[in-house]
């Protein structure tokens, strides 16, 4: 071959793998731009989802930067509730470790910078301290936010003032704890469901201890058979206050038992449900009996009316009663009854 021919050959196929190079580089080009593009519209829409929640719970947001945990506040409500000037939008970085209750510091700390480390999302709630010196509790969710090689640049969260509903579980644990020897299983509730009180007589009729149940979803845990819906429950509940009736509900040990059910719903001080109350006794029992004897009686019943012959009833009740009081008196009550004819 001449030279020239195989120098072309090796321009064309120098030109080739270059295009093949470039065509690969491209389409990683693509594929980045459109994570990013992934990844820019999932922020917006949790930014956007923050705003709403933060519209219609009052839960306040915030946003903090990785490595180091400075969580700056996304909202003038934010600036206001943990007390921070609204002139200064950038806060010194350590000054959510300052308005943390020193005793929670340290276990916050821990579990937002572990959380950072495995560049996962985190909750917990914890106490602050305000600067007017009053002390809050507060629900904290972070979330990560990555960008387009993985790395997680920044945690985006709300923090959520849930100092009157803690009050009010308080209150009703102090009620529920005057019944904590009852017999009858006693416990409350959180607005999501979740047991915060479960007395001995829970621990009895279910199987289940204090510290096994305590975080748990009631109604998954016990795979509660309700009458009609739990929403339609819940709405009365709410509507009136209260609510009672029979619930199926299953023991640790995989048995069904059937409980007599009465709910009372707590409010906080601005009217919103802040925990319910529940007093549950078994009745499994009692439920078997009624049953049996219903049973019984309509076989009777069946027995009575399809049989041929006259079936009649006499009450002798009375008779029994002078009877009774003669003997009381009398040693022989035939002879008695022989002398006393007006008696017979």
């Amino acid at each position: 071959m001449q030279p020239r021919a195989l120098i072309g050959r090796w321009l064309d196929q120098r030109v080739r793998k270059r295009a093949v190079a470039l065509e690969r580089a491209n389409q990683q080009l693509r594929e980045e731009i459109a994570e990013r593009r992934r990844i820019e519209a999932e922020l917006r829409r949790e930014e956007a989802f923050l705003t709403e929640v933060q519209r219609l719970s009052r839960t306040r947001s915030w946003i903090s930067k990785v490595p180091t945990p400075d969580p700056r506040p996304r909202s003038g409500e934010t600036f206001e509730f943990m007390g921070l000037d609204h002139a200064d939008p950038s806060p010194p970085s350590a000054w959510i470790w300052d308005v943390v209750h020193p005793e929670d510091r340290e276990r916050v700390e821990r579990v937002v910078t572990g959380a950072i480390a495995a560049k996962q999302g985190y909750e917990l709630e914890h106490r602050i301290v305000l600067p007017n010196g009053s002390v809050r509790i507060v629900h904290v969710r972070g979330h990560p936010v990555a960008d387009a090689s993985g790395t997680v640049t920044e945690y985006i969260g709300t923090s959520t003032d849930v100092t009157k509903q803690r009050a009010v579980e308080a209150e009703l644990r102090k009620q529920a704890e005057l019944l904590s020897l009852s017999h009858e299983a006693v416990l409350v509730r959180d607005p999501d469901g979740r047991i915060t009180f479960w007395n001995r007589g829970a621990e009895e009729t279910y199987g289940w201890t204090s510290q096994e149940a305590l975080g748990k979803v009631l109604h998954e845990l016990l795979q509660t058979t309700f009458p009609v819906s739990l929403e339609e429950i819940e709405a009365i509940t709410c509507e009136q206050g209260r609510w009672d009736g029979e619930l199926v509900q299953v023991r640790r040990d995989g048995t069904r038992i059937v409980v007599a059910s009465r709910w009372s719903r707590q409010r906080d001080e601005s009217g919103g449900p802040a925990a319910t109350l529940e007093t549950n006794t078994e009745i499994t029992a009692r439920k078997r009996a009624d049953e049996a004897l219903r049973r019984s009686e309509q076989k009777y019943r069946n027995i009575f009316e399809s049989v041929g012959v006259a079936i009649v009833e006499h009450d002798f009740t009375g008779v029994m009663a002078v009877l009774d009081e003669i003997r009381a008196r009398e040693s022989d009550v035939p002879k008695y009854l022989d002398e006393h004819r007006e008696v017979a």
